[in-house]
């Protein structure tokens, strides 16, 4: 507490500004009062909005509002439940026991929810809205939004993360129970291109920078090429 008050700002150990205070500066010579005024005249940064994983333009028009915040100057996110879950009881309150609310788990998982719930409205129920997760930044995208569009989900192909390059997944299995955010997978760990582990689930999953390569026999899912349209003769 000491650190943040103005007049104690002077100096990391409390004893000698206090001391300096009641019998005079005589005994530590420092200009506490330099330091009080630049303290006061820091320029502090404006207020995140919890719960905040993109502009305000982005979620409203992927279905996602934000509101004012009842009791200071900026806006923020509306957290809704994730997808495909139940709605929050109606009339329950996110302040109750507000002392213990940043230290809650299930308060943590609401902020840091990226699949909230959309309510889009009729002149942005498109295409872009049904393919924003599809169009996401390469860093950010996961691995089964990766999966999901590629041939058979991905099964057969390849994956790794360009952080390490020396640990790859082969994808066996996988069974999406809602596309493309949620699902099961199954296949080979590889290290060094080596196996190393059998039928178990990626790490780092929830994670961007994944890439996939296809594997050789892979012709025979690949549709090929439409032959050339020739003119009748008239």
């Amino acid at each position: 507490f000491w650190l943040k008050t103005p007049m104690l700002y002077c100096s990391m150990r409390p004893w000698p500004c206090c001391h300096s205070l009641l019998y005079g500066p005589r005994t530590l010579p420092v200009r506490w009062h330099i330091h009080t005024r630049n303290f006061l005249k820091r320029k502090i940064p404006p207020h995140p909005a919890l719960g905040d994983h993109n502009t305000e333009e982005y979620d409203t028009r992927h279905g996602r509002k934000w509101m004012e915040h009842p009791r200071k100057e900026f806006r923020k996110p509306v957290l809704y439940s994730t997808i495909g879950r139940l709605n929050f009881k109606p009339g329950t309150s996110s302040g109750i026991l507000r002392w213990f609310r940043p230290r809650s788990n299930a308060w943590k998982r609401r902020l840091n929810e990226q699949y909230r719930k959309r309510w889009p409205s009729d002149e942005n129920i498109d295409m872009e809205f049904f393919a924003e997760y599809f169009k996401k930044p390469w860093k950010r995208r996961t691995f089964l939004e990766t999966a999901h569009a590629l041939p058979l989900h991905g099964v057969g192909y390849t994956f790794c993360r360009t952080t390490r390059p020396q640990e790859s997944f082969l994808l066996r299995y996988v069974k999406f129970t809602e596309r493309p955010i949620k699902g099961r997978m199954r296949g080979q760990f590889l290290f060094n291109g080596k196996p190393a582990l059998e039928d178990v689930a990626t790490l780092h999953k929830s994670v961007g920078r994944w890439k996939g390569s296809p594997p050789s026999n892979m012709s025979h899912v690949v549709r090929p090429d439409f032959p050339e349209v020739k003119e009748q003769e008239q």
